[in-house]
């Protein structure tokens, strides 16, 4: 399972992702509605995940959210391989409430 959102006003997710595109970043989203998940986000683990040691496994992705709430994944970092593969794949799936700016349907991008 994806956690949940911490995006918006007062949150610090997102506040050192540079801007894409005319991205928002989560402090200027509207605190009401706030950015939530619609439905339950998940993600399978890839087979080399489920090795001996290898668990609890994270990865920080950057999450671009489009005024829709489509979600779209870029890698941050390094990542593996295998597994944001696996999360790209899912988050083809995923959406979100529409991000808002004053009262406006915008783009936000952060980091989780």
């Amino acid at each position: 399972m994806v956690h949940a959102l911490t995006c918006g006003p007062g949150s610090k997710s997102g506040t050192a992702t540079p801007s894409a595109n005319g991205a928002m970043t989560c402090a200027q989203l509207d605190a009401n509605p706030a950015l939530q998940w619609v439905g339950t986000p998940t993600v399978d683990f890839p087979d080399e995940a489920r090795q001996p040691g290898k668990l609890p496994y994270t990865l920080t992705v950057n999450v671009t959210v489009e005024a829709s709430g489509k979600v779209k994944v870029e890698m941050d970092g390094n990542p593996d391989k295998a597994f944001f593969q696996k999360v790209k794949d899912a988050s083809k799936n995923w959406k979100t409430t529409p991000p808002e700016s004053e009262g406006k349907p915008v783009t936000v991008r952060f980091a989780r």
